[in-house]
């Protein structure tokens, strides 16, 4: 008889048995990963209005973006900033929320009357164009100081028209700031940790008496009632906060409670007169407060996030806040931070969306099938079939498991996209490809149903995928890279290997290829390289330089566009940060085009080439700052086309082998393009050869919707075949062996064997089924 105990045994060993099996399919649950790609906000400014207007502006990865809804969406706003190099300091007036200065470490200093929607260059009387960073004087938005990366202290008093040198000087100026009430009272500190002040307008100067050896002076606070309590803090980079109570005559160190000495930024409540409270923000910790006037800080960065990768760039993992009542804004490498607690909790707040679209292709068969294929910058794959009306998620096979981990990129989501192309047979194969930002790309035969992975090399990082336009028949797929290795396929993608190389491309860009119409005879391929264009007539094999002796040579970001007729016009253009270039003759030569209908020094961010370009002579550009712009008669004269403000140039910092403007195959009946560029998932469609646009937006997030990956993902293709059969077999074996041990045989009169065999057989069923049920 079988007793109630010997039934409880039973029921104990048995659920060990389910809990192992479980445990099991838990390993296979969605990881979390932490928050990547890092989103570093290098500088921000809050409307003084922002109670009303919840308007914030940020300067993310060398974008300038604005939220007016307190940071929860963001717009990218480019019209007018043609900048070729890094953005590095943001400015807003207290006194008009509408006027804005913006810096740059390539062109200078940029002026907005319009909050931001517009900017024109102010650089009358700058003896340099890096600018390190700026300040407004907050009692007259005339009234701005700047900092160049040399020659020293730049001032105008004149909104910007005029700026004259009012310290030169060799020494790296390491902070800037104008007192509250007296614009003629300039501060600033420089890397050797001297403070130096001004009291009318810089005509002279003196150096105020910081103790030796505190580092660089990184920024300076003063008190909103300067003139009468003569109250300012100084933050160092390597000795913490001083404070000085007598206009700086003497300075004392302020530093209980705070263990991080690097200070990156210092902000003092308005209502320091009767609260006493001020704000520090450092390289490693986040954000101290102190309600005393500094005697003592109490640390407050519950929910504020680091990346190892701060360390390893060796910059602050935070940089600037600021404060508007009990809510605050704080940028770090990591992101942005919020939180309308005065800082108990903070949240980060997304800003460069990982919806981000970095690339698009339009079906070759667009005529008939409306299909059109981008990838964001994390997670997803979208495919439309009704000519970009809707937008559904392709990303079977492209779960994070069959990725695998990147040993540079520990612990984060692996589905950084970089690239994405149909295969020129589209109509009959179903074939597309999209490159991943690291060592694999990804093929689908079915129109994006599911998903292939297939291994490049180790290392490899940024691919262009190029097929060639006789894939059809040669099946020959080319890749290229930041590495400037190239990569070939010739089973259409199901393998590729390193037939040759080019040279490391500089900066943080992707590479430009193109081949040939008539590939197939001519075996012609372009491709930008360490040091500038090169060809070659072998299908890739052996590579010639084809810009030795022109800029061309010389200029990193050179984008490349080949006429549909190349074997007979021989033509390609090649965009640059200065300017466009042509050759007519298959590359022999090169012409710098000088009267373009456009500034012939702009940045060229891409290039794009009529597919009827035998018939409408038509190219379109798109330049940094100042929109797209129109040839119909091969590129000989420009005109200004579309609205200035949508964004359809990439985003910065965000290096992708898209081509953010492309025309439908059939354009010469439709009129069609597409382009990206926006801060959301967002693609922009035009009907009337870019005239006018219309956008679809694909909601934040939608990627939620569908798992990250199914159990069944793991078990298709020829391996999973294996793994259904082979993965119960294992499990059925180790129950076989641990049921020997539960002993049921003297719970029931039964053989041991029995018991094994059972066991063995319904964990081998469960598990089998289990499988079969998710495929």
């Amino acid at each position: 008889m079988i007793n109630r105990q010997s039934l409880l045994r039973f029921a104990h060993k048995f659920n060990l048995i389910l809990l192992i099996i479980a445990t099991v399919f838990c390993l296979w649950s969605n990881a979390a990963f932490a928050h990547r790609p890092h989103d570093v906000i290098s500088q921000l400014e809050v409307s003084p209005d922002f109670q009303t207007d919840n308007t914030v502006y940020i300067l993310v990865r060398n974008n300038f973006y604005k939220s007016r809804d307190g940071g929860s969406n963001w717009t990218r706003l480019i019209q007018g900033l043609d900048y070729t190099g890094e953005l590095s300091s943001l400015s807003l007036s207290p006194l008009n929320k509408n006027i804005l200065y913006l810096a740059s470490r390539s062109d200078g200093i940029y002026k907005s009357e319009d909050a931001g929607e517009s900017w024109q260059k102010v650089n009358q009387g700058l003896e340099t164009k890096f600018i390190n960073f700026l300040e407004i004087a907050p009692s007259d938005p005339n009234i701005v100081a700047a900092v160049g990366l040399e020659k020293g202290v730049y001032l105008t008093e004149d909104g910007g028209k005029n700026w004259s040198n009012i310290f030169p000087t060799t020494a790296l100026i390491t902070s800037l700031a104008i007192t509250p009430n007296n614009p003629d009272r300039i501060f600033f500190g420089d890397e050797q940790g001297k403070l130096y002040s001004s009291s009318d307008g810089g005509k002279t100067w003196q150096n105020l008496p910081l103790p030796a050896n505190v580092g660089a002076v990184d920024t300076i606070a003063f008190s909103p009632n300067l003139d009468s309590d003569k109250t300012f803090f100084v933050g160092t980079k390597e000795a913490g906060i001083f404070k000085t109570v007598d206009d700086g005559k003497t300075f004392q160190v302020v530093n209980e409670g705070i263990k991080d000495k690097i200070i990156e930024d210092i902000v003092i409540s308005p209502q320091y007169a009767q609260n006493s409270t001020l704000y520090a923000i450092t390289w490693y910790e986040g954000m101290y407060v102190s309600q005393d006037g500094g005697k003592s800080w109490t640390k407050m960065s519950e929910g504020l996030t680091k990346d190892k990768q701060a360390d390893d760039y060796k910059v602050p993992h935070f940089m600037d806040l600021k404060i508007v009542q009990d809510t605050m804004f704080l940028g770090g490498f990591n992101g942005l931070f919020k939180t309308t607690d005065s800082g108990k909790q903070w949240q980060e707040i997304e800003t460069l969306a990982r919806g981000t679209v970095i690339a698009m292709a339009v079906s070759p068969n667009y005529a008939e099938d409306g299909t059109v294929v981008m990838a964001n910058y994390v997670g997803n794959i979208f495919i439309s079939r009704d000519k970009g009306e809707t937008w559904t998620p392709i990303n079977r096979g492209l779960e994070v498991y069959r990725l695998g981990k990147d040993p540079e990129e520990s612990g984060q989501d692996p589905r950084r996209f970089f690239d994405i192309a149909f295969s020129p047979n589209y109509g009959e194969d179903r074939t597309i490809f999209a490159g991943f930002l690291r060592n694999k790309f990804a093929k689908s035969d079915n129109s994006g149903d599911f998903w292939k992975i297939i291994e490049i090399d180790e290392g490899v990082r940024g691919p262009r995928i190029v097929p060639s336009p006789d894939f059809a028949k040669d099946k020959t797929l080319f890749l290229t890279n930041q590495q400037g290795r190239i990569f070939r396929s010739t089973d259409g993608g199901n393998t590729v290997k390193n037939i040759s190389e080019v040279g490391r491309i500089s900066g943080n860009y992707a590479p430009a290829m193109v081949a040939s119409p008539d590939f197939a005879k001519d075996k012609t391929l372009f491709v930008t390289g360490k040091e500038g264009i090169y060809q070659s007539v072998d299908g890739g094999l052996t590579w010639k330089n084809v810009s030795q002796g022109t800029p061309l040579s010389k200029t990193p970001n050179v984008q490349l566009a080949m006429s549909p007729n190349y074997p007979s016009d021989g033509t390609i253009f090649a965009g640059t940060i200065s300017g466009l270039f042509v050759t007519k003759d298959g590359a022999k030569s090169w012409t710098k085009l000088e009267k373009p209908g456009f500034n012939p020094q702009a940045s060229v961010e891409t290039i794009a080439i009529s597919p009827d370009y035998a018939n409408d002579r038509t190219v379109i550009v798109s330049l940094q700052g100042n929109g797209l712009f129109k040839s119909t008669d091969g590129g000989e004269t420009f005109k200004s086309i579309g609205d200035p403000k949508i964004p359809l140039v990439k985003i910065h910092s965000i290096p992708s082998s898209g081509i953010s403007v492309q025309f439908s195959p059939n354009y010469a009946q439709d009129k069609t393009l597409f382009g990206f560029g926006g801060a959301k998932t967002t693609v922009f469609r035009s009907t009337d050869g870019g005239e006018t646009w219309t956008s679809v937006t694909i909601p934040p997030h939608a990627e939620e919707n569908t798992p990250r990956y199914k159990i069944g993902e793991f078990f298709s293709g020829p391996l999973g075949t294996i793994l259904r059969v082979v993965i119960p077999i294992l499990l059925a074996i180790a129950a076989y062996f641990l049921v020997g041990f539960l002993k049921l045989e003297k719970v029931i009169n039964l053989p041991k064997s029995f018991f094994r065999m059972a066991g063995a057989f319904m964990v081998f069923l469960f598990v089998f089924f289990a499988i079969i049920s998710q495929v």
